[in-house]
């Protein structure tokens, strides 16, 4: 096989390994512990547009796409949208992530899963990784690292998911 041939196929099997659910499937349904201690169900957004993120206090990107999923929460969330950022670190560590969530000022519904459960069913590989899931729970956009012009990538994601239920007709949420 040439050098070429080779480069290509392995190019193209980076993108299936990252992220393992695919734009077009059902998002895995789950169960996180809140910030108060609450349960929160991806189910519970059903209706909405969401951007499931998966982020840890440990990772860089991370730090720096918070803010920016902050500022899309704030752009979209009357039109239906929702940030659900799901943190992975240790039990041990999760009053840093609290902490770091307070002072970055995100409003957003943040869930606790120490045991890294939920990044199993999505079979993450990388972080941070985010999903775009539309109304009717079905992943639409999947992105896996973050680097500062990934924002708009997201953007025109988010816009699409929500223009295509306006177009369908679809109420911007089942809870407003």
């Amino acid at each position: 096989m040439s050098r070429s041939a080779w480069a290509l196929l392995v190019a193209l099997a980076i993108p299936a390994t990252v992220l393992a659910v695919a734009p077009g499937r059902p998002a895995p349904t789950f169960a996180v512990e809140g910030k108060d201690g609450e349960k929160l169900r991806l189910e519970q957004f059903r209706g909405k547009v969401v951007l499931l993120n998966f982020w840890a206090t440990w990772c860089k990107p991370c730090q720096a796409e918070l803010p920016r999923l902050q500022a899309l929460y704030e752009r979209f969330e009357g039109e239906g949208f929702v940030v659900f950022a799901i943190n992975v670190d240790n039990a041990r560590t999760r009053g840093k992530a609290r902490d770091m969530a307070e002072r970055l000022g995100l409003r957003f519904p943040i869930g606790f899963d120490p045991d890294q459960r939920v990044p199993a069913l999505y079979d993450l590989s990388r972080m941070p990784s985010s999903f775009v899931i539309d109304r009717e729970g079905v992943v639409r956009y999947a992105h896996a690292g973050f680097e500062a012009k990934d924002e708009a990538l997201f953007e025109a994601a988010i816009l699409r998911e929500l223009r295509r239920s306006a177009r369908r007709g679809t109420p911007p949420s089942a809870s407003e």
